[in-house]
C-alpha cells in the first residue's frame, strides 16, 4: 500500500513541476538619447511559487548597440537578488556559425541574477499576474532607433554561438529549487 502512496506522489509531484512554465520577452523600456534599454519580462503559469537564481545570455547587433552596464540593473525586489555581469564581448566576427543575422558584427552578455537566501521568498510569480519585469539590458545606440536586434540566447536558435542560455530557476511550494521551463521567447527584432 505505502508503494502505492509513494507512486502516486511522485506522480503529482512531476505533474506540478511540468505544469509549472514561463514566457519570456525582451521588451523596450524607458530610454534616453542615445540609450536604448530592454527589460527581460517573464509570464508565468503554474502554481505559485518564488523566483530563485538566473543566468541571462543575450546576443545584439554591435554594428549598431554597445552594451551599457552603468545603466543595466535588477527591475524587481533587489534585496533579494544580485545581479552581475560575468561575461561581455563586444564586436566578435562569428561570421558562418549560425544563423543569426549580425553575426558579422557579434555582441554578447552574460549576467547572473542569483538569489541570496533560498530559504526567503523571493519575487513570487503567479499565475494571471501578468509581464513581471526582472532586469533591464541597456545599449547604447548609433543610428535609428528601428531595426535593432537583442536575442535570447536559446539552445535551438544559438547554440552554435555558445552553451550558456537563459535559464531560470523557482523555490515551489516545497522548497525545492527547480529549473523553470521557457515556453516562448520573444526578441527585439
Amino acid at each position: 500500500m505505502m508503494k502505492y502512496v509513494l507512486i502516486v506522489i511522485s506522480l503529482i509531484m512531476v505533474h506540478s513541476a511540468f505544469a509549472q512554465k514561463t514566457d519570456i520577452r525582451l521588451n523596450e523600456s524607458k530610454s534616453e538619447q542615445g540609450v536604448l534599454c530592454y527589460d527581460a519580462e517573464l509570464n508565468y503559469t503554474g502554481d505559485e511559487a518564488s523566483l530563485a537564481s538566473q543566468n541571462y545570455r543575450i546576443f545584439y547587433d554591435a554594428s549598431t548597440l554597445k552594451f551599457d552596464e552603468e545603466h543595466s540593473h535588477l527591475t524587481t525586489v533587489s534585496e533579494d537578488y544580485t545581479f552581475n555581469v560575468v561575461q561581455q564581448n563586444h564586436g566578435i566576427d562569428a561570421s558562418g556559425i549560425g544563423s543569426l543575422a549580425f553575426e558579422k558584427e557579434l555582441g554578447f552578455i552574460n549576467a547572473t541574477v542569483l538569489f541570496k537566501d533560498p530559504r526567503l521568498a523571493g519575487q513570487k510569480l503567479k499565475e494571471g499576474q501578468g509581464w513581471t519585469s526582472i532586469v533591464r539590458f541597456c545599449f547604447e545606440s548609433s543610428g535609428e532607433q528601428s531595426g535593432k536586434q537583442v536575442i535570447l540566447a536559446r539552445k535551438e536558435l544559438t547554440a552554435s554561438y555558445g552553451r550558456a542560455f537563459v535559464e531560470l530557476s523557482i523555490v515551489d511550494q516545497s522548497d525545492a529549487i527547480t529549473s523553470l521551463p521557457i515556453a516562448s521567447y520573444t526578441d527585439i527584432k
